[in-house]
Parts: C-alpha cells; sequence; structure tokens
C-alpha cells in the first residue's frame, strides 16, 4: 500500500500500554480508563491494517426504561453534560427547522487524484494558511517514510471516512487514516484529520471533566471551510461542487442535532413516568412544531448515538459558524481567534467562546439562519 502505517510503530506502542497496563499503582480512574481506551484503538488499527473486521456490538445493553428505548450508558453520559450546552443545542433545532431539505441525490464529482496528487494538494493548502508554523510538522505526518498515514479506499462505504489516532504516551504521536470516496472530499478529509493531529497535540483539555472537550471538532469545521475557501481561490473546482460539499457538511448536523433533541425528549419522558412511548415522543414532536414523526425502530436508532458526540459535533459547528462570519472581515483575526478557543485552558466554556467572538448562544443564531437561507436555495 502507497500510504500505510509503520507496524512497528503500532507494536512498539501496544508494548508501551501493556507495559502502563501491569504497574497502575498511583494512576487516577481516568488515566486508567484512558489507558484502556488507547489499547482498544490500537486493537483497531491492526485490525485495519490487517484487513480484518473492526466492527464490535454489545448484546447485553443495559436500558434506563422499563420500555427498553433508552440505554441506560447513554442516560448517565447525557446527564453530564451542563445544561446550559443542552439548551443552546436544543435552541438550534428549532432554528433548523427552517431548513427546507432539497435532494439527498447531489453527489460530488468524481476527481481523478493519485494518493501522491492528493497529499501534494494538502502540502499547498498548508502552506497557503494564516500560520506557517505548522508546515514542516504537516510535512512530517503526510510522509510516507513517517508511516502514520494510511490512505485506503472506503470500500464499504463506511459513515466517517476520516479518522485521527492520537496517543499522549510516551510522547505525543497521532496517526490518520483517510478512507477516498475518489472526490475532492478527499481532499476535505486529509486536511481535517491533519487538523485533528496538530491540535490534539497540546493536550488541551483532553479531561473529559473539561467542557471544552465539547470543541474537539471545532478545528475540523474550521478546517472543512478552509479547505473550502483554498478550492475557491485557487479554482480547483466548480462552484456547483463546494455548493454540495456544504450542503453534505450541514446534513450531517442536522442529522446530529436532531438526534440529541430526540435524546432530550426520551429523558425527559423517562424522569417524568420511567418509561417512553413513541406516541409521547411523537405528541412532544408536534406541541415543538418539529417537522419529523417516528416509528419505534427509529427511535431505538437515534437512541443509540453517543450523547457527547453529538454535543461535540452540534456546538463545534455553531462555534465554526460564527468563526466563518469573521473569516469574512479579517482572515488572519478568525484564524487567530479560532486557535485562542481551540488552545483556551479554561473550564469555562461559554466565557471561552463569548471572550472570542462566538456569538450564537445571544444574537439568536444568526449566522445558522442565514447558512440555512443559503442553502436551501441549491437547487436539485
Amino acid at each position: 500500500m502507497e500510504y500505510n502505517w509503520d507496524k512497528e510503530k503500532i507494536e512498539k506502542l501496544k508494548k508501551e500500554y501493556m507495559d502502563l497496563k501491569r504497574h497502575t499503582k498511583g494512576l487516577k480512574n481516568e488515566d486508567l480508563v484512558e489507558i484502556k481506551d488507547k489499547l482498544s484503538m490500537l486493537q483497531e488499527m491492526e485490525n485495519i491494517y490487517n484487513e480484518e473486521d473492526v466492527f464490535s456490538f454489545d448484546d447485553c445493553q443495559a436500558y434506563a426504561d422499563k420500555t427498553e428505548f433508552l440505554p441506560r450508558n447513554t442516560l448517565v453520559d447525557f446527564e453530564k453534560i451542563l445544561n446550559i450546552i443542552k439548551k443552546w443545542i436544543r435552541n438550534s433545532v428549532y432554528i433548523l427547522q427552517n431548513f427546507k431539505m432539497t435532494s439527498n441525490a447531489k453527489n460530488v464529482p468524481e476527481l481523478n487524484l493519485t494518493n501522491d496528487d492528493l497529499v501534494l494538494l494538502s502540502h499547498d493548502f498548508f502552506n497557503w494558511l494564516p500560520n506557517k508554523k505548522y508546515v514542516s510538522l504537516v510535512d512530517k505526518y503526510l510522509s510516507k517514510e513517517e508511516g502514520v498515514l494510511r490512505i485506503q479506499n472506503n470500500e464499504t462505504l463506511n459513515y466517517y471516512v476520516g479518522s485521527t489516532y492520537p496517543f499522549y504516551y510516551p510522547y505525543y504521536q497521532p496517526f490518520f487514516l483517510i478512507e477516498r470516496e475518489n472526490t475532492i472530499n478527499d481532499f476535505c478529509t486529509l486536511n481535517h484529520e491533519i487538523a485533528h493531529g496538530i491540535y490534539l497535540s497540546s493536550g488541551t483539555n483532553i479531561s473529559l471533566n473539561n467542557h471544552s472537550q465539547y470543541l474537539f471538532e471545532l478545528e475540523g469545521y474550521h478546517f472543512d471551510f478552509l479547505s473550502r475557501m483554498f478550492l475557491k481561490e485557487k479554482n480547483i473546482v466548480t462552484f456547483r461542487t463546494l455548493e454540495i460539499l456544504e450542503y453534505h457538511e450541514f446534513l450531517s448536523v442536522v442529522e446530529a442535532s436532531t438526534s440529541f433533541y430526540l435524546l432530550s425528549v426520551a429523558v425527559s419522558l423517562y424522569h417524568s413516568q420511567k418509561e417512553i412511548k413513541i406516541e409521547k415522543v411523537n405528541q412532544k414532536l408536534i406541541e415543538n412544531l418539529i417537522s419529523l414523526q417516528l416509528d419505534e425502530d427509529t427511535l431505538c436508532e437515534y437512541l443509540l448515538d453517543e450523547p457527547q458526540d453529538l454535543i461535540t459535533y452540534t456546538l463545534s459547528f455553531l462555534t465554526s459558524l460564527d468563526l466563518e462570519k469573521l473569516y469574512t472581515q479579517d482572515r488572519d483575526f478568525a484564524f487567530h481567534e479560532f486557535e485562542e478557543i481551540r488552545y483556551n485552558k479554561t473550564n469555562d466554556l461559554e466565557r471561552n467562546l463569548t471572550n472570542h467572538g462566538i456569538t450564537f448562544m445571544q444574537d439568536g443564531y444568526q449566522n445558522l439562519q442565514e447558512k440555512i437561507r443559503k442553502l436551501s436555495l441549491i437547487k436539485d
């Protein structure tokens, strides 16, 4: 394979973490969870490298409610999230009802780029950014010889077309997986994942007790946007292609925010009645003018989503929209504010955002509304 992980690096890391697992004296519970997660991650990477099945599922799901809709772990994770963040996301769902979806049949045109072409284009992109300090690091991540980038065909049509695997012991080392669709979206995906590799390196807000963990996807969305701006400025793809890329990204956010809203409804019903009935859920949707009606199977699928992931994607996207607006006024300042938010070590998430130009929670989601108006005009 042209671009692949260095198997010896993976094996060495696995040995390091296995040694840690055997010497747990003095480690916090959070550290033990981290070791377990990293070993699981390394096993997944080994399976991918060996082209073996990486999927697993739990047959012994425990439920909180009598009607067995709401997984107990999902309820526990949901209730750890700050109420103010839950409120921000719920309010965004009401705004999203103004979005009139056209057709899901908009496909990104195929583009004949070799893996080397793709990597070279990404190299040019990072040289184009306002901050040049990452170029040497990016060159290292993109190097075949470094063995931290794997590019493969997305033969199984996975929903996630890119992944970053960060490790912090004995030193910081990220690995990247890109599943090619053979469209220009491969370029956006590569930049998205390399951005994760850059900004996860600081170790900022790794702790699950720090509320800024919910901004972990901020660099992903912001670099998706910057990638589109690069493509537009360099006239690499058509305006229509850029529209479709933006549209597809937005649909994924609509899905995540809707899923979180349904989870909020389910948790509310659980606390009031200890059971969740589909009729009650649909009634609540009608009362709040949410244009969605569900059957039991669909509701079950929605409630399997991880609440922290849903919050992370939606909150990061709302933040990135405000940064897009700043970008139209001053590119360098927008990038500066992005980095200030991403590297901020405070546990006060609201202050972190408002101190750096993020206003969606105060201005009625103006930039979200503008995005909806823009995307609603896209023709089939």
